[in-house]
């Protein structure tokens, strides 16, 4: 998904003060990021589900689900810089495209087996949180995706954000 399809279908929290705050520890973070040349964006999505993700490009997404859970600014700076790190290793990009040879299948199963087109959203739907919850590290190893896993408080420490330096 586009940055903008993201946005038109989640909503972006109308908070403008909390965006800024999200945004500028979001920046702060990428800058000492391996990627720091991405034109790193961070947004506040209007969903209460507690999550946060990313999207290849240096796109960030945050709930007010998930800062609520937050006790401080470091957590929020590990968050952040946690989803940092999948873009930097370029987690999201192999998502999509695992995602997208996915629904390319489902696609084919519905024209090859017409029966099998009412089921398709469904399927896709199932499909998407499959890969939603592999992406997040659900039932993976620790580890499995590489440098990811520890670069959250890693960042935060390279920030020297209070608590984490």
């Amino acid at each position: 998904e586009s940055d903008a399809q993201i946005k038109a279908d989640m909503g972006v929290y109308n908070d403008p003060e909390l965006q800024k705050y999200v945004s500028d520890i979001g920046l702060r973070l990428a800058k000492l990021s391996e990627r720091p040349e991405l034109p790193w964006q961070f947004t506040v999505v209007d969903q209460p589900a507690i999550n946060a993700f990313a999207v290849p490009g240096g796109f960030i997404y945050v709930t007010p689900g998930i800062l609520a859970f937050l006790a401080d600014e470091a957590e929020l700076a590990g968050v952040l810089g946690h989803e940092i790190g999948h873009v930097t290793a370029r987690h999201s990009a192999q998502q999509y495209t695992r995602s997208l040879g996915g629904q390319l299948g489902l696609t084919a199963l519905g024209i090859f087996v017409p029966a099998a087109r009412p089921f398709s959203q469904l399927s896709e739907t199932a499909l998407g949180l499959l890969f939603l919850e592999k992406g997040r590290g659900g039932g993976v190893p620790t580890g499995a995706f590489g440098t990811a896993e520890p670069s959250g408080a890693e960042m935060a420490r390279r920030a020297r954000w209070p608590g984490e330096a």
